[in-house]
């Protein structure tokens, strides 16, 4: 066993385990196994109406930011810089324990997001993007996870945007299974509405109108 620089203890497990076990900053042995375990119970606590805790323990196991990193490099614009050369690139377990040591102690910083624009299909108008740091987009990663752990398992059944393995083909195939027809259908456009004119307006009227 050996100890890493964000305070974890790792090394095979007894039992000749490929896997990394890990000792957080509290002591608590928590292999993948556990880890894994821990996740799958989330949905169960939800149903029974129970409190979620520890979420920022699970935050600090190397094996989900393994599974945010895969989920993330296969992406087009995976290695797409930000306002700086962070990137994708020279991903290892040191780059991941000097992310978890700055998140455990609470001196990890998140950078400016490089502002792109980029055609809309029409080709008249731009979209614009944001392009975050690599480090920052592992650190979403992982939150994302947790979060989808959640949230996913009282999500209703009829939202199909930006969840996974949903998407508007997953809802197209309930339309069309499900559906006898209809009178009238509406296709709603809010132009512009995550625009910085549209909606800080609206946050300063309740910055301002909130109480105490």
């Amino acid at each position: 066993m050996r100890v890493t620089a964000a305070g974890f203890l790792t090394g095979r497990v007894k039992g000749g385990s490929a896997r990394e076990s890990v000792v957080d900053v509290e002591g608590v042995l928590m292999l993948p196994e556990s880890i894994r375990r821990r996740l799958d119970s989330i949905r169960n606590l939800l149903r029974q109406g129970k409190r979620i805790n520890g979420l920022f323990r699970l935050m600090l196991s190397p094996l989900l930011w393994e599974q945010a990193y895969a989920e993330i490099a296969p992406n087009r614009g995976a290695l797409t810089r930000g306002v700086n050369d962070n990137t994708l690139d020279g991903f290892s377990l040191e780059r991941v324990h000097s992310l978890i040591l700055r998140v455990s102690t609470g001196t990890y910083r998140f950078t400016p997001v490089r502002r792109v624009y980029i055609p809309k299909p029409d080709g008249k108008k731009l979209r614009p993007l944001g392009v975050p740091t690599a480090d920052d987009k592992l650190v979403q990663g992982v939150v994302k996870l947790l979060l989808e752990a959640i949230y996913e398992p009282v999500f209703s059944p009829r939202s199909h945007g930006f969840r996974r393995n949903r998407s508007c083909h997953t809802a197209l195939s309930v339309i069309q299974d499900t559906w006898n027809g209809v009178k009238w259908l509406v296709d709603v456009d809010v132009v512009g509405f995550l625009d910085p004119a549209s909606y800080c307006p609206l946050v300063h009227e309740w910055t301002w109108k909130r109480p105490g």
